[in-house]
Protein backbone atom coordinates (compact mmCIF):
# COMPACT_ATOMS: atom_id res chain seq x y z
CA UNK A 1 0.00 0.00 0.00
CA UNK A 2 1.27 3.44 -0.82
CA UNK A 3 1.12 5.97 1.97
CA UNK A 4 -0.04 9.48 1.13
CA UNK A 5 -0.93 12.60 3.08
CA UNK A 6 -4.41 11.11 3.60
CA UNK A 7 -3.60 7.43 4.14
CA UNK A 8 -1.20 5.87 6.64
CA UNK A 9 -0.52 2.20 7.33
CA UNK A 10 1.04 0.68 10.46
CA UNK A 11 1.81 -3.01 10.44
CA UNK A 12 3.35 -5.51 12.81
CA UNK A 13 4.28 -9.16 12.52
CA UNK A 14 4.99 -12.04 14.86
CA UNK A 15 6.17 -15.57 14.11
CA UNK A 16 5.49 -18.48 16.47
CA UNK A 17 8.12 -21.12 15.71
CA UNK A 18 6.22 -23.84 17.59
CA UNK A 19 3.01 -23.51 15.58
CA UNK A 20 4.82 -22.15 12.50
CA UNK A 21 2.20 -19.41 12.22
CA UNK A 22 3.09 -15.91 11.10
CA UNK A 23 0.52 -13.36 12.23
CA UNK A 24 0.60 -9.86 10.87
CA UNK A 25 -1.76 -7.02 11.45
CA UNK A 26 -2.40 -3.82 9.58
CA UNK A 27 -3.88 -0.64 10.97
CA UNK A 28 -5.02 1.66 8.19
CA UNK A 29 -5.70 5.30 8.90
CA UNK A 30 -7.54 7.35 6.29
CA UNK A 31 -8.14 11.06 6.63
CA UNK A 32 -11.68 12.23 6.00
CA UNK A 33 -11.93 15.95 6.42
CA UNK A 34 -10.64 16.94 9.86
CA UNK A 35 -10.61 13.42 11.34
CA UNK A 36 -9.03 10.01 10.70
CA UNK A 37 -10.89 6.73 10.24
CA UNK A 38 -9.13 3.60 11.43
CA UNK A 39 -9.57 0.16 9.93
CA UNK A 40 -7.57 -2.97 10.55
CA UNK A 41 -6.88 -6.46 9.32
CA UNK A 42 -5.22 -9.52 10.81
CA UNK A 43 -3.66 -12.13 8.54
CA UNK A 44 -2.21 -15.49 9.53
CA UNK A 45 -0.02 -17.68 7.37
CA UNK A 46 1.24 -21.19 8.00
CA UNK A 47 4.90 -21.86 7.26
CA UNK A 48 5.51 -25.21 5.61
CA UNK A 49 8.91 -26.75 4.94
CA UNK A 50 10.10 -27.32 1.40
CA UNK A 51 10.17 -31.05 2.12
CA UNK A 52 6.52 -31.07 3.30
CA UNK A 53 5.30 -29.17 0.24
CA UNK A 54 7.29 -31.32 -2.16
CA UNK A 55 6.02 -34.54 -0.51
CA UNK A 56 2.40 -33.33 -0.72
CA UNK A 57 2.83 -32.42 -4.37
CA UNK A 58 4.20 -35.91 -5.06
CA UNK A 59 1.35 -37.54 -3.13
CA UNK A 60 -1.14 -35.47 -5.10
CA UNK A 61 0.28 -36.90 -8.31
CA UNK A 62 2.63 -34.12 -9.42
CA UNK A 63 5.84 -34.97 -11.24
CA UNK A 64 8.92 -33.08 -12.46
CA UNK A 65 8.81 -30.85 -9.37
CA UNK A 66 11.25 -27.95 -9.62
CA UNK A 67 12.03 -25.26 -7.06
CA UNK A 68 13.06 -21.71 -7.87
CA UNK A 69 14.26 -18.75 -5.86
CA UNK A 70 12.05 -15.75 -5.17
CA UNK A 71 11.05 -14.68 -8.71
CA UNK A 72 14.35 -16.03 -10.08
CA UNK A 73 14.98 -18.74 -12.63
CA UNK A 74 17.57 -20.44 -10.43
CA UNK A 75 17.62 -22.77 -7.44
CA UNK A 76 16.47 -21.13 -4.20
CA UNK A 77 19.11 -19.81 -1.82
CA UNK A 78 19.10 -20.63 1.90
CA UNK A 79 18.12 -17.13 3.02
CA UNK A 80 15.20 -16.64 0.62
CA UNK A 81 11.81 -16.15 2.24
CA UNK A 82 9.78 -17.40 -0.71
CA UNK A 83 10.30 -20.40 -2.95
CA UNK A 84 8.34 -21.05 -6.13
CA UNK A 85 7.34 -24.56 -7.16
CA UNK A 86 6.71 -25.67 -10.74
CA UNK A 87 5.30 -29.14 -11.35
CA UNK A 88 3.35 -31.23 -13.83
CA UNK A 89 0.22 -33.14 -12.87
CA UNK A 90 -0.21 -36.84 -13.50
CA UNK A 91 -3.80 -37.93 -14.09
CA UNK A 92 -5.52 -38.85 -10.79
CA UNK A 93 -9.10 -39.43 -9.77
CA UNK A 94 -10.73 -37.20 -7.14
CA UNK A 95 -10.94 -40.21 -4.82
CA UNK A 96 -7.21 -40.92 -5.14
CA UNK A 97 -6.40 -37.28 -4.42
CA UNK A 98 -8.75 -37.08 -1.41
CA UNK A 99 -7.37 -40.28 0.10
CA UNK A 100 -3.74 -39.17 -0.30
CA UNK A 101 -4.46 -35.71 1.09
CA UNK A 102 -6.42 -37.01 4.09
CA UNK A 103 -3.70 -39.54 4.94
CA UNK A 104 -0.94 -36.94 4.86
CA UNK A 105 -2.98 -34.31 6.69
CA UNK A 106 -3.78 -36.68 9.56
CA UNK A 107 -0.12 -37.71 9.75
CA UNK A 108 0.86 -34.03 9.95
CA UNK A 109 -1.82 -33.31 12.62
CA UNK A 110 -0.44 -36.05 14.84
CA UNK A 111 3.15 -34.86 14.44
CA UNK A 112 2.25 -31.23 15.22
CA UNK A 113 0.50 -32.16 18.49
CA UNK A 114 3.78 -33.11 20.14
Amino acid sequence: MDETEDVYCVWRADYDARSRICSYGFDLFEREGDHWNRDGELHEEKAWTTEELKRWLEQAGFINIKLYGDRKLRAPKEEELRIFFVAEKEPQTEEEFAAAFAKEYHRWEKSSES
